[in-house]
């Protein structure tokens, strides 16, 4: 009998927690995290998009991040800029592979 090859996944794309950083120089601010290739295949063109948030809730726009290659059973350290400074949170909207 012939293992059935695991199949790609969505879901193989894990998102860590979601921080937003001061840049060590200047006042840029970014919104910092991981995601995790948890299979055996290549991820190519993976984007991710991120909500932005006022202390008040409401939403301020959105930024994204994009990384071409995520090796198998890798790490993506993605840095989406944060266009507007009164953002206070930011939360992932969509995670996307080409």
């Amino acid at each position: 009998m012939i293992a059935e090859k695991p199949q790609k996944s969505p879901d193989d794309l894990k998102v860590g927690p979601v921080q937003l950083e001061k840049a060590k120089v200047g006042s840029l601010v970014y919104a910092i995290g991981t995601v995790t290739n948890a299979s055996e295949f290549q991820r190519f063109g993976v984007q991710i998009e991120l909500d932005l948030f006022a202390k008040n809730g409401k939403k301020l726009g959105v930024t994204k991040d994009y990384k071409d290659v995520i090796e198998p059973n890798r790490e993506w350290q993605f840095h989406a800029l944060i266009p507007d400074p009164r953002t206070s949170s930011a939360k992932v909207s969509s995670l996307k592979e080409d």
